[in-house]
């Protein structure tokens, strides 16, 4: 088995599960009109939570040991909404998770099904691992170190 050398998802990821409260993401102060609220935390900031936890274990720096997510307007729930975002991968991301949610499980008449490409997907990150870099499957902005 192959890893990246002293990676452990024990003590190099967040202490805390993906269950943040009913809040607002962000918000967006638009002149004239007030303050727009942006998604729901309640339904998860994964991309986010993975992309610092990457940062964080490739600047050498620990996680904080808190087991309760941080609270909106926190620096950490600003940090982990900020590489949410990062990790939308955009323009080219929504394009691409759209089409694969919406491709057949197997090769059809419009081509590659989605265990093909998922397939392919498995062998780049596989490279990654084997030469020791971290990745993410689905996109991989660039670690923040």
């Amino acid at each position: 088995m192959v890893s990246v050398a002293s990676f452990a998802p024990e003590t190099n990821g967040f202490r805390f599960a993906n269950a943040f409260p009913d809040a607002p993401v962000m918000t967006i102060p638009i002149p004239g009109w007030g303050v727009v609220p942006v998604g729901d935390a309640s339904n998860g900031l994964c991309g986010g939570m993975v992309f610092v936890a990457r940062d964080f274990f490739e600047s050498g720096q620990t996680l904080p040991l808190d087991s309760n997510p941080p609270a909106p307007g926190s620096p950490l729930f600003g940090m982990i909404v900020q590489r949410l975002i990062d990790s939308f991968d955009l323009p080219e991301g929504p394009p691409r998770y759209f089409q694969w949610m919406n491709l057949p499980d197997e090769e059809s008449w419009i081509g590659a099904g989605l265990a093909t490409l998922t397939r392919a997907e498995a062998v780049k990150l596989r490279r990654e691992i084997d030469r020791g870099a971290s990745c993410v499957s689905g996109s991989d902005p660039e670690p923040l170190s």
